[in-house]
């Protein structure tokens, strides 16, 4: 990990979660990670199993230039990989496993931005895995951050994190629309991820 708050996050989150597969929301204290807040995000699936924002800190949303709460979680990406972003974190919540994203943002004027995104599962407080906590960190602050908004990320490369559970990472092929798909796919087994297929959406 490149980002200080994605590494203190990450932190945060295994010590809470003890040694279960996630922490529930309700066991998520904002105090104890209040310097993190502003890059820090949780996404929900919804009834109809669309996955949105349901909050976002105030560093997260100006990056974008809106507020994000109840948005779609791929329509920060660009247009070819909105359904990767979304599959993603799908993954991370049926598999109940953190992934690291590296992503490129991108403004309208063409300028450009390195960025860091942990995914951590998180469970509502019945326990069902319908959450996500993650944070959204620039690696640099070039003058026009926070002004210039972005219009959209890019993703570079993917990174499932092992938690200590026995066995091989599995190999994560979603199949959108049927068997013989040919859409993206995550290799979570290979040592630093990848990303098979991006933009063919």
């Amino acid at each position: 990990m490149r980002s200080r708050t994605t590494t203190e996050l990450f932190q945060y989150w295994n010590a809470t979660r003890g040694d279960r597969d996630l922490p529930r929301r309700d066991e998520i204290q904002p105090a104890d990670i209040r310097t993190l807040l502003p890059e820090l995000f949780i996404l929900q699936r919804q009834a109809d199993g669309t996955i949105r924002f349901r909050l976002a800190g105030t560093h997260v949303c100006a990056l974008f230039g809106q507020e994000l709460r109840d948005q779609l979680f791929s329509a920060l990406w660009v247009a070819g990989e909105a359904g990767l972003a979304a599959r993603i974190a799908d993954h991370v919540m049926a598999r109940r496993t953190p992934m690291l994203l590296s992503a490129l943002g991108t403004t309208g004027d063409g300028d450009r931005l390195d960025i860091e995104l942990l995914l951590a599962p998180l469970a509502s407080p019945d326990g069902k895995g319908d959450r996500v906590l993650g944070a959204l960190s620039p690696l640099s602050r070039p003058p026009w951050l926070h002004m210039t908004p972005l219009a959209h990320l890019v993703a570079q490369d993917l990174r499932q994190l092992e938690v200590g559970k026995p066995g091989p990472a599995p190999l994560f092929r979603p199949t959108i629309g049927g068997a013989d798909n040919r859409g993206p796919a995550i290799d979570a087994q290979h040592p630093r991820g990848r990303l098979e297929g991006a933009g063919r959406d």
